[in-house]
């Protein structure tokens, strides 16, 4: 998580159907840009990263040039990653306890 907090961009190309995208789920939360493949459930822990179709060194090259020759696309992307961030905690706990509260 360090290591995130100090990056502005996270490269999470899976090439396999990744039931959960944990490292881009910790990416997210700390406001990295991630450039990850449209596998699995990569799709679903952030709704404003770049997206690979194809995972091939090409398709990264280009999104890495696009990121970094852009700091105002880095700034773009990390608030809006921040803001909108889906799966945190904290957020995670108040739904449990809105539907908690609801049951009684």
């Amino acid at each position: 998580m360090e290591i995130f907090e100090k990056s502005k961009i996270a490269v999470i190309p899976s090439t396999w159907e990744e039931p959960l995208g944990r490292t881009a789920i910790e990416a997210a939360s700390r406001g990295c840009v991630s450039i990850i493949s449209k596998r699995g459930g990569l799709i679903e822990t952030n709704r404003h990263g770049l997206f690979l179709n194809y995972v091939t060194k090409e398709e990264l090259y280009n999104k890495l040039k696009k990121i970094i020759n852009s700091p105002s696309l880095i700034n773009f992307y990390s608030k809006k990653t921040l803001k909108e961030f889906k799966h945190s905690i904290n957020k995670t706990i108040n739904q449990i306890n809105t539907i908690y509260k609801e049951l009684k």
